[in-house]
């Protein structure tokens, strides 16, 4: 598998062990590639497997990981970083579609902004070494179900993540308490 060896060199290089609990953690990231894993996700799954390793054992090996380029830190506005697995086989840029109603998020491959970057460098002569963008609507299900008349697919665990920047700075997030407590801005994301 030359991901995990490159990794492995990676960590080598910079001085690291690749210790059972790194490799535990690691693992849990390549066993749920094009996932968006926040540090709490890996900790449930960490106890499962080890339940003696605490939550800050997590937190060191994801900014370790992050540090290496191993991992990408991503911010969909609900306060709780994300991260997802650096694959040097998947496309260099994705963007992500949230859904407003169930939180849902879905990565989009198609890359259609290259012809806007060149234009931007050639008129500016500024260099755009990085970009996020995120779309927000609703996914085809919640589409189905407004259709349908059908209830919210998960009606009490709506978070900030699904709402557009807009919507969070106009306190737009109760949605009859649907969002309660999710706070955040929007972040940069590394990939």
């Amino acid at each position: 598998m030359p991901l995990l060896k490159e990794i492995y060199e990676r960590m080598l290089e910079r001085g690291h062990k690749l210790t059972p609990q790194r490799w535990a953690i690691l693992n849990i990231f390549l066993q749920n590639r094009g996932q968006h894993l926040s540090a709490d996700e890996v900790y449930t799954q960490l106890k499962a497997l080890y339940p003696n390793h605490g939550i800050a054992t997590v937190y060191r090996t994801i900014d370790m990981l992050v540090d290496l380029g191993v991992l990408k830190k991503l911010e969909f506005g609900d306060g709780r970083s994300r991260f997802e697995i650096c694959d040097p086989g998947e496309p260099e840029h994705h963007h992500h579609l949230i859904c407003q109603q169930c939180g849902t998020v879905i990565e989009f491959q198609e890359d259609l902004v290259h012809s806007l970057e060149a234009a931007i460098q050639r008129k500016t002569g500024f260099l755009i070494q990085d970009r996020t963008i995120k779309f927000y609507g609703l996914c085809s299900q919640c589409q189905q179900a407004q259709k349908t008349g059908t209830p919210d697919r998960n009606p009490t665990e709506v978070s900030a993540t699904a709402r557009s920047p807009q919507e969070r700075e106009a306190g737009a997030g109760s949605r009859q308490g649907r969002a309660e407590g999710a706070a955040g801005g929007e972040g940069k994301k590394q990939g």
